[in-house]
């Protein structure tokens, strides 16, 4: 990866904003971690997975801490 910018993962358009749908959060603002946990222990496991994603995607800048 160059230094300074651009992630190597990519998000398929047409999956862009269906986390935050289920969330229901608008979009421009952060979903809560309070949501996204809950929505990590969901019945429908792609929202599972989305959410799981997304919590782990906070630590990427942090070095995984």
């Amino acid at each position: 990866m160059k230094k300074g910018g651009g992630s190597p993962i990519k998000i398929n358009p047409a999956n862009k904003g269906k986390l935050r749908a289920a969330a229901g959060v608008k979009k421009g603002q952060p979903i809560p971690v309070a949501k996204l946990q809950k929505l990590a222990t969901s019945k429908n496991k792609t929202t599972r997975a989305r959410a799981q994603f997304a919590l782990n995607a906070r630590k990427f800048k942090k070095g995984g801490k």
